[in-house]
């Protein structure tokens, strides 16, 4: 075993050897974030140079990225938010409500008295019966469909391997091939799939709008682990204190940023920066730590700093709004039902670096 120090010092090297630069104070992140020399990854040129020096076919991958909000700036990225948003906020989202009310009362309704894991019937939940028709999702092999669509979540890894940027490749094809297959069956009545296909003006081909609705389905996926974060949080120390609802949605941001999914907040440094006595070249990968980076409550109402669990400025979250409203519906009902629980068990992904991910929440409600 090796001492928690020299643990320390392995990963300050091999941070520093690749260029990685984790921030955790408020101050610094605030100073990246609003400094536009520190950009997103370009992942859309990295694979375009990739592909041009390697014996590798990258097509799939490259269609993704390329219309993934995350890894775009500039006129692309701003259009592609406009019609995310589109169908994920304002009046589309008010016509997504009789869905979220009414699955979230069937998961809960499965739900029973003895111990349960929530991660299989909570979390998982969330995606089939809640997103999936939201967004008019239908493939024919589910259950390797949720597996595979996870594979997006980990594209914002550093240091992807070829051999890994070519398997991803593989998996988004078949993940095309599922939807593709599945409007050939059937074309989608309702959910943004649907609507997305029949915009004749979202400058996006039929492949890329298949592509654009799979990669909101992968975005998901911090919805599933922060609300299941949250319930190990609020019964972590016994039961939660009785509640109304008004008042638990009121702590609703507080709740977010302690049990946010999401580690880092990552950006890349066009121009050489100096942070006090931090070095940061050009070309170095500036990971935020979004736990440690944030104060959201403070003794002095005036001096409240704002959290980054759903990202920063132009590249905040699309799925903010959706995912506000999904949890507020579900934890409020859930602390009903269950005013009393007891946390059994619970385990980590340790291979997920980029997302607080639980494989495992066993509960036991008190009788």
């Amino acid at each position: 075993m090796f001492a928690e120090e020299e643990i320390q010092a392995r990963r300050s090297k091999f941070e520093e050897k690749n260029g990685i630069v984790i921030l955790d104070d408020y101050h610094d992140a605030a100073t990246v974030l609003s400094d536009k020399a520190f950009r997103v990854p370009d992942l859309p040129g990295f694979l375009r140079k990739l592909e041009a020096h390697a014996p590798v076919d990258l097509r799939f991958l490259k269609m993704y990225v390329d219309n993934s909000p995350f890894f775009l700036e500039g006129p692309k990225h701003k259009r592609l938010r406009e019609i995310c948003l589109r169908y994920l906020s304002g009046q589309a989202l008010k016509e997504m409500d009789d869905v979220i009310v009414t699955q979230t009362g069937l998961i809960l309704e499965k739900l029973p008295n003895t111990s349960f894991d929530v991660v299989a019937l909570v979390g998982k939940p969330i995606f089939t019966l809640i997103i999936k028709p939201l967004l008019g999702l239908a493939p024919l092999e589910a259950e390797k469909f949720d597996r595979l669509a996870m594979v997006l979540q980990r594209l914002i890894e550093p240091m992807l391997s070829l051999n890994n940027l070519a398997r991803i490749n593989n998996e988004l094809e078949w993940l095309t091939q599922q939807i593709q297959q599945q409007l050939q069956l059937e074309t989608p009545a309702s959910g943004v799939l649907a609507s997305l296909l029949a915009d004749d003006d979202a400058p996006l081909s039929h492949e890329e709008k298949i592509a654009l609705v799979i990669t909101l389905y992968a975005a998901v996926a911090p919805l599933a682990q922060t609300l299941c974060n949250m319930i190990e949080i609020l019964y972590r120390d016994g039961p939660p204190p009785p509640s109304e609802p008004a008042h638990i949605l009121e702590s609703l941001p507080l709740l977010l940023h302690q049990s946010a999914a999401p580690r880092f907040i990552h950006r890349v440094a066009a121009e050489p920066r100096r942070l006090g006595n931090i070095v940061i070249r050009q070309s170095d990968t500036v990971m935020i730590n979004i736990a440690k980076a944030a104060l959201t409550e403070s003794d002095v109402p005036e001096s409240r700093l704002r959290h980054y669990s759903f990202g920063h400025g132009a590249h905040f979250c699309i799925g903010a709004p959706l995912s506000k409203r999904i949890i507020s519906e579900f934890i409020p009902r859930f602390l009903k039902q269950f005013p009393r629980l007891r946390v059994l068990n619970k385990q980590y992904d340790e291979s997920n670096h980029i997302a607080r991910a639980l494989t495992l929440l066993t509960v036991s409600p008190d009788q």
